[in-house]
């Protein structure tokens, strides 16, 4: 059963969503190049990926001298370090968005086109307990 619904799940991602995903490690070569030639066929318009492994991925783009047209770049799970940006924009050639977030709120803070610090979103969850707050184990989302 998990096997048929991780089947439905990549369908569902080729063929509603367009998503696909790349692991973020092991990075040879070998891999780098295959994740060249999927994102060739794809032709994605946004790549949102982790800043280290962007960056071992850029590098190789410019090493092989390889161009990747990608619209838009963000970058989010762990800062996104000034000599990066520079890479991953460089190999690109469009400017790499960074944003903060959480599976549990979604995009907390995202950078603008100005690139001088991040925006926090405004929209403000507030958790109360479904419970006596003795037990505290279940929560409800509320706005």
């Amino acid at each position: 059963m998990v096997e048929l619904r991780g089947f439905k799940q990549k369908l569902g991602n080729i063929l509603f969503h367009r998503n696909i995903f790349f692991p973020g490690s092991p990075l040879d070569e070998k891999i780098l190049e295959k994740y060249f030639q999927r994102l060739i066929q794809y032709a994605p318009q946004l790549l949102q990926a982790y800043p280290t492994p962007l960056t071992v991925f850029a590098e190789s783009l410019l090493d092989k001298g390889y161009q990747l047209s990608i619209p838009a770049i963000s970058c989010t799970a762990e800062p996104l370090l000034e000599y990066q940006r520079e890479i991953i924009e460089a190999a690109f050639g469009v400017k790499a968005f960074n944003w903060y977030g959480a599976r549990e709120a979604g995009r907390i803070a995202t950078e603008c086109e100005r690139h001088n610090g991040m925006h926090i979103n405004l929209i403000v969850y507030t958790l109360k307990p479904t419970i006596p707050a003795m037990e505290m184990q279940a929560w409800e989302l509320c706005c």
